[in-house]
């Protein structure tokens, strides 16, 4: 396990308390017992930080200042590294811990694979069993693929991609590099689409590729956006880089300037914007009775 000072030194965040102390893992406040990491990244938990059982926290400088001027009886065993981003720090130490307990996969290709001749496979590549692969398919190296999992003919997965067992690879499908494809994905396959061709002598409904539930089809998602759960995209959108959409939010129209925040069960707006509308929202019932009232007071005047 891990000891504080070799945790401090390679996230490079300051140590306070006992550099010997070792480390098996990370967890929530209220679960954390004293071989785990938890952090405090949001003022309004200090009190519940105070209280937890967690061997070391990561937090801010104004965080520490505040826990050591109100100790608790975790306080004096208690190991603290100190961070300018502790969430970002406690995601990097998630990751460093998830490695280090992650099963290992050598290199080889099980006997009871099925892979096209012209695959193209790196000796670095693990193939787990009952695998196919398809004619054409080229794989990146050190890529991992587990049992039961099917590449189809012409896809192209980048260096150290997983796919866990299971999942489903459509012709033609391109994946990048350092990739997660979890069991039962199915990746390339059709969209929801149909465009309308009709005229006055018969018509038809022309099945298209739409891509997935929440994102249609030609809509093209910049780099570092963030996408909450339920969002949804009109089709033959822009969303320029660094967008984030809160969930439930419908974008209808594309996002041209880098770095804005939607958000909006009803049609998208600046998040800002959107803020000061739900405050405006939460008192509409009592501006409808001081409306009332005046109504009444004036009608009583004349």
């Amino acid at each position: 396990m891990p000891t504080a000072i070799e945790l401090a030194e390679q996230f490079q965040v300051s140590l306070v308390g006992d550099g010997s102390h070792a480390f098996q893992g990370l967890a929530p406040l209220e679960r954390a017992q004293s071989s785990q990491i938890s952090f405090l990244s949001n003022p309004l938990y200090r009190q519940q930080a105070g209280d937890s059982n967690a061997g070391a926290l990561i937090v801010s400088k104004a965080d520490l200042e505040f826990l050591q001027a109100n100790p608790s009886a975790h306080s004096a065993q208690r190991v603290y590294f100190v961070s300018k981003n502790p969430y970002a720090t406690f995601a990097r130490m998630a990751q460093h811990f998830a490695k280090a307990s992650a099963p290992m996969y050598p290199p080889g290709i099980h006997s009871s694979a099925v892979i096209d001749s012209t695959a193209m496979i790196p000796a670095s590549c693990h193939i787990g069993p009952f695998v196919q692969i398809g004619a054409g398919v080229i794989l990146g190296e050190r890529v991992v693929i587990l049992g039961n999992t099917s590449v189809a003919r012409d896809s192209n997965i980048g260096a150290d991609t997983l796919l866990y067992p299971s999942t489903s690879i459509y012709y033609g499908t391109e994946i990048g590099q350092r990739c997660i494809i979890h069991s039962g994905a199915v990746i390339g396959a059709d969209g929801f689409g149909f465009a309308p061709d009709f005229s006055a002598t018969g018509g038809e409904w022309v099945k298209i590729v739409a891509g997935c539930a929440a994102i249609s089809g030609s809509t093209k998602i910049g780099n570092f956006c963030i996408i909450g759960g339920a969002a949804n995209f009109a089709g033959h959108l822009t969303i320029a880089d660094r967008t984030t959409v809160s969930g439930n939010t419908s974008i209808i129209r594309s996002i041209t300037e880098p770095g804005q925040h939607f958000t909006g069960v009803y049609p998208s707006m600046l998040h800002s914007a959107w803020e000061k509308n739900a405050a405006i929202l939460r008192g509409l019932d009592k501006i409808r009775q001081r409306l009332r009232l005046l109504d009444k007071n004036k009608n009583a005047e004349s």
